[in-house]
């Protein structure tokens, strides 16, 4: 994806610039005659109303503190520069200067800006010319209305670049804790805090210059002392063509198929796609700590108010250096790694819809945490949502019978009931589709996080006695949709298998049952520790009509609800 071509991408880029290089700059200006009330708008979006400092002519000077925070940037300075960071680009100011640098992670020579009035500082905030940043990107417009000083920032069209015959290539680029607990039947869950949002820069397409070649002379006759003269041509030179220069290449996205399976993006960082869910797992990282309802989170994370935006800062003990990635895919622009200070770290995700993020630590077959994830699902619309729980996975597998994972068995009917809700034009979500680890609590969290509007966890049963067999669907006492979803899995599993019908089941112990905020139900389709029914369980055609019975169950229960 070109980065410079998002109009207000580039719009929130140029504030942040402007607003950093303003960090850095010098002495306490003399702006006192120029002080006026004025509001601020990036493509329409207010981002403050307070007193700033406008001079004379075209020199509007933007404050560089608050457009940073708006946009999710970090700022820092030594005292004579200032820094600003966001999206992949790096504006340098020094204190008292006229010039302004300018870098991005596209490209790392640095470029230097000048300008009239290029920045200053006055008390307690910092100072910079917008034009400084409007006439070098050519990406904004500012006009001011004298009467109340609107300061309007609109993006303009993106210019269509000339074609070029030389390909160009793609390179791989290289807090106190605070609890998140929810519980059935008053569960609220966590809400974070909102940010304004940040719209990320795009590339402009630089045109290569055609080759000129040399002007072929023409020849020069020499005339003879005597007799008839014979014309003798001078040799013509052969034209030298001027080198094309080779193109500074834009990051591709790290995987151009949008295929992200898994995919290490940076040592520590994996990422995958595949499923209703993304998730970066992130090595040697504790986000949270404690065990279920005594969970507690060791980040601090900021929103945007459209969801588009969201940052996470976490203690790395210096592990992750500043990064920027172009994952590109269906849901994600980009991740950027920012270090905020020697312990201290940043990542800020840019998607390409609103979403909702559950970050959580996961421990290995010890209890000992192992890595932390940080799990993405596209934000809940008016739709009815479903959430899809496969129990067990991973190292835990569950019950074992035969050689059988319970785990296996799971996600084999839950990942079908996926397929048919989704054929059904059902938005829902899962909280596996494979064979990986999630904690008992993260998938409440998950589903509470995903805000769906109904949570069915599958799994297989087991016994000391290998006579019982039989299907049974646990549900949260006092929830009634909850009884009406157990209700009806029930029997449509029961009816699809003809299996001995056990009931529905006070489970209220259940943590997936306890803490979700939603109604919710537990299947145990069968019993593992019967040969008998061990052996359907793993038949093609039982798990399909396993499979179909809960998904009637969920349709039957949507209908009960009016959607």
């Amino acid at each position: 994806m070109n980065f410079i071509s998002n109009k207000k991408a580039r719009t929130i880029f140029i504030s942040v610039i402007l607003t950093v290089a303003v960090l850095v700059i010098g002495a306490v200006a003399v702006f006192a005659d120029n002080w006026a009330k004025y509001d601020l708008f990036l493509d329409g979006y207010v981002i403050n109303t307070k007193d700033v400092p406008l001079v004379d002519g075209d020199a509007c000077l933007i404050p560089a503190v608050q457009v940073t925070e708006y946009i999710g940037g970090t700022i820092t300075e030594d005292g004579t520069t200032a820094t600003i960071k966001w999206a992949g680009y790096v504006v340098t100011v020094k204190d008292g200067s006229k010039t302004v640098q300018y870098t991005s992670y596209f490209n790392s020579k640095a470029k230097t800006y000048e300008a009239d009035v290029a920045a200053r500082f006055d008390q307690n905030e910092i100072y910079v010319s917008a034009l400084v940043f409007t006439e070098v990107m050519d990406a904004v417009s500012i006009t001011i209305n004298d009467t109340y000083y609107h300061v309007r920032i609109d993006s303009k069209e993106e210019p269509t670049a000339t074609p070029v015959a030389t390909p160009t290539p793609t390179p791989t680029p290289t807090p106190t804790p605070k609890p998140i607990v929810t519980s059935k039947p008053t569960a609220t869950p966590t809400v974070a805090p909102t940010a304004t949002p940040t719209v990320a820069p795009t590339a402009v397409p630089t045109s290569v210059p055609t080759a000129v070649p040399t002007v072929e002379p023409t020849a020069t006759p020499t005339v003879a002392p005597t007799a008839t003269p014979t014309a003798t041509p001078t040799a013509t030179p052969t034209p030298t063509p001027t080198p094309t220069p080779t193109p500074t290449p834009t990051p591709a996205p790290i995987n151009p198929d949008g295929n992200y399976e898994g995919t290490t993006i940076v040592n520590g960082i994996t990422y995958d796609n595949q499923g209703t869910r993304r998730y970066f797992y992130i090595t040697s990282v504790e986000l949270t700590n404690g065990v279920e309802r005594n969970l507690s989170a060791n980040y601090t994370e900021v929103y945007g108010s459209d969801k588009l935006t969201y940052s996470i800062t976490f203690v790395d003990n210096g592990l992750y250096k500043d990064a920027f990635f172009n994952i590109d895919d269906d849901f994600f622009m980009y991740l950027e790694v920012t270090r905020v200070s020697t312990n201290v770290v940043k990542f800020y995700f840019k998607t390409k819809i609103p979403m909702a993020v559950t970050p959580v630590s996961r421990t290995n077959i010890n209890g000992r945490i192992e890595y932390s994830a940080i799990s993405f699902y596209p934000a809940k619309t008016d739709a009815p949502r479903i959430f899809i729980d496969a129990g067990h996975g991973g190292w835990e597998h569950g019950a074992i019978y035969g050689g059988v994972n319970e785990s296996d068995l799971n996600i084999a009917i839950a990942n079908k009931v996926i397929a048919k809700l989704k054929a059904a034009g059902v938005d829902v979500v899962a909280s596996r589709e494979d064979d990986s680890y999630v904690g008992v609590y993260e998938r409440s969290l998950l589903a509470n996080s995903a805000k769906a509007t109904l949570f069915v966890s599958i799994h297989n049963n087991a016994s000391t006695s290998t006579k019982i067999h039989g299907t049974g669907t646990y549900y949260y006492s006092t929830s009634t949709n909850g009884i009406k979803l157990a209700t009806n899995i029930q029997e449509k599993v029961v009816s699809k298998l003809g299996s001995l019908n056990h009931g529905i089941i006070v489970g209220n112990e259940l943590t997936v049952i306890d803490t979700t905020n939603m109604p919710a139900a537990l299947v145990e389709v069968g019993f593992m520790s019967n040969v008998d029914e061990l052996a359907k369980l793993q038949q093609e055609a039982y798990i399909e009509n396993a499979a179909e019975g809960i998904y009637q169950g969920i349709i039957n229960t949507l209908d009960q609800m009016g959607y």
